[in-house]
């Protein structure tokens, strides 16, 4: 039985990472405006908002630390200091990222 160093556990489908970012955002920016606005909001919707964040938070750290992407490095950073914002735009700069990794040697 012969196993392989480059095999991966988790692979991140794009499409997935989209809706669950935009989701996220739409969610959050829903929570803010009732926050906003002085509307109670039932607690469920409260828990929702949080683990749709924190499963798509996890989904792009799971996906950074698989693929070799151009400047990982700021992507982490974004991680940390703007989680909302860095979630939405790597789940749509991915693909040109991971072309300008693949250029970056090829050339």
């Amino acid at each position: 039985m012969e196993t392989t160093a480059n095999s991966n556990i988790l692979k991140v489908n794009p499409r997935l990472l989209k809706i669950v970012a935009v989701l996220q955002f739409l969610l959050l920016g829903f929570f803010y405006y009732s926050q906003w606005q002085q509307i109670s909001l039932p607690s469920i919707l409260t828990y929702t908002v949080f683990f749709v964040f924190l499963f798509a938070w996890l989904l792009v750290l799971a996906d950074l630390l698989q693929q070799r992407i151009y400047q990982k490095w700021f992507w982490y950073l974004g991680l940390f200091t703007l989680p909302f914002l860095a979630i939405l735009l790597y789940a749509f700069q991915r693909n040109s990222l991971l072309r300008l990794e693949n250029n970056k040697f090829s050339g």
